[in-house]
């Protein structure tokens, strides 16, 4: 065969591959315009219907200041009535937005993602970092459907977390972590100057890490600069890319992106660390 000839059909093949992504990234943007648009409108109607409830409780409020200068008996009457009349009112409780977004499945993804694939060896149980769960956290999750927890107590202040073996200076690299089943994980790298023994917070500029935590029948997928509520996953996807100075996080059976940290360079070597036991006050004595 010509060689001239092998290389166009080659380029032909791939110039069809990337016609084919493309219009695939195309489709993808499109439903992503169309999930904003109807998170936009369900704000508006939100919006709309909490100033409804704020004007019912002005009417009232400027109903029982009406009557204040009433007699004390015909005050309490008129207060019952109007007690009643607002009842389903007082009663309402204020329900929290949440954003809803679809993931979006990629093309080539898994394979992409696996030709970087590289071998995690977990470390020692003595080689642990204890990651200092932040007020923030504690606080979404609590709003996310924990309203009802009765031990305020159990509360987490840290991850205890294991250490990978490996140390990466540079390059991009991937591995996989099964987390089916677990309901409380952590996992992310960190820079080696905070590994060993060390209590850090997850905010620290030294760790890229997600927790997954499970809220009612859900998910809570968060990093520091993001979260969203999903179904369970059983395994999670993290790439490395080391120049970039980014770390990012994929529900790999499903072919897509769960959430990426902000790029920023790092400052040495980084280690990867996972965890599916969420401790309480871990001691470091």
């Amino acid at each position: 065969m010509n060689s001239d000839y092998y290389e166009q059909l080659i380029r032909s093949e791939y110039k069809k591959m990337h016609e084919f992504l493309h219009n695939e990234e195309e489709k993808c943007i499109g439903q992503l315009a169309w999930e904003i648009i109807n998170n936009r409108e369900r704000i508006v109607e939100k919006k709309t219907k909490f100033s409804k409830q704020i004007q019912n409780l002005q009417r009232g409020i400027l109903e029982i200041e009406e009557r204040l200068d009433e007699a004390p008996l015909e005050m309490l009457q008129d207060m019952k009535g109007i007690l009643e009349r607002n009842e389903e009112l007082l009663l309402q409780k204020t329900q929290q937005f949440d954003f809803i977004w679809k993931s979006h499945r990629m093309t080539g993804l898994k394979e992409i993602l696996r030709s970087y694939e590289t071998d995690i060896i977990l470390g020692p149980e003595r080689d642990s970092l204890h990651l200092i769960v932040p007020e923030c956290f504690k606080e979404l999750k609590y709003e996310f459907g924990l309203q009802d927890q009765p031990d305020k107590e159990k509360t987490l202040d840290y991850l205890a977390t294991v250490l990978g073996t490996e140390t990466f200076t540079s390059g991009k690299h991937y591995w996989e972590v099964d987390v089916e089943g677990q309901t409380e994980w952590v996992l992310g790298i960190c820079e080696e100057s905070v590994s060993k023994n060390e209590n850090v917070s997850i905010l620290s500029k030294d760790v890229r890490a997600m927790i997954g935590s499970k809220v009612n029948d859900e998910m809570l997928f968060w990093i520091p600069e993001d979260c969203f509520i999903s179904i369970a996953i059983p395994k999670v996807g993290v790439f490395l890319n080391y120049e970039e100075g980014e770390v990012s996080f994929y529900d790999i059976e499903d072919k897509s992106i769960l959430l990426r940290s902000p790029k920023s360079a790092f400052q040495g070597p980084v280690r990867p660390f996972f965890s599916t036991s969420l401790v309480n006050k871990v001691s470091t004595s």
